[in-house]
């Protein structure tokens, strides 16, 4: 099976402008690039960041139908293309919640606030596994202190008549039933233990699925650059329509 693809046209229109300031529509011919149309349109790239449909950008390259060719001025300080970065994308996130009904915004804080609680589950599930470490690693210390100590008592009572082997018999009954005692309890940390590690694996699983619906419901509604930038254009020759008139 063959794939087509829609060639381009000979002419064809793109937007070009600096931000902020106004936005032209020039024709250009194909194979024409954002040096050509800024030149078409008498505009300095020099001191100024090209980006074009939002992204970055630079003269040589070659121009598609309707893409956006601005310059943007940079700003005072070495954070200048950050802080500029910034605006695009609160540009992107105000145009992608003003898109949203009401219902949409409120599914979206809904998923925002799941992926906080489970975010939250997941920390306490963490520091119960930490405590359980903790527990399970000081009893593991106390079982082997006491079978040192039976082991060092059995060699000592060896070299001892026989009448007082019998009067430290019940000695070394007690610190049996010690022994085995804690051996008890090291085998429910240890079990106490693996339930905290899958309980932690569940807590992070959930808040992975958390995290994924609520970016399938952002690619959902999320803006293009094009549409991001003509929201910009519209917000600015408002706000000049709005000036003018005072």
């Amino acid at each position: 099976m063959t794939t087509t693809t829609e060639a381009t046209p000979e002419v064809f229109s793109v937007k070009v402008g600096k931000q902020p300031g106004m936005v032209t529509i020039k024709k250009v011919s194909n194979g024409s690039t954002a040096g050509d149309v800024l030149r078409l349109a008498d505009l300095d790239p020099r001191d100024h960041e090209l980006r074009i449909n939002g992204v970055p950008a630079n003269v040589g390259q070659v121009l598609k139908p309707n893409d956006a060719v601005l310059l943007f001025k940079p700003l005072a300080g070495n954070a200048g293309n950050d802080a500029i970065s910034t605006v695009l994308e609160q540009v992107h996130r105000l145009q992608e919640q003003a898109n949203l009904t009401d219902a949409e915004r409120a599914n979206r804080l809904a998923l925002q606030g799941e992926v906080t609680r489970k975010q939250a589950d997941l920390k306490s599930a963490i520091e119960r596994l930490r405590a359980s470490i903790s527990v399970c690693a000081q009893t593991s210390a106390r079982v082997g202190a006491v079978s040192e100590i039976g082991k060092s008592l059995a060699t000592e009572m060896a070299a001892l008549p026989a009448d007082l082997q019998t009067q430290c018999g019940a000695v070394t009954e007690q610190l049996g039933v010690l022994s085995a005692k804690l051996t008890e309890l090291a085998a429910s940390c240890q079990a106490d233990q693996a339930a905290a590690r899958a309980e932690v694996e569940s807590k992070a699983a959930a808040l992975q699925n958390a995290k994924d619906a609520l970016e399938a419901d952002i690619a959902k509604h999320r803006v293009s650059p094009e549409e991001a930038v003509d929201s910009a254009e519209a917000a600015l020759a408002e706000a000049e329509r709005v000036a003018g008139q005072k």
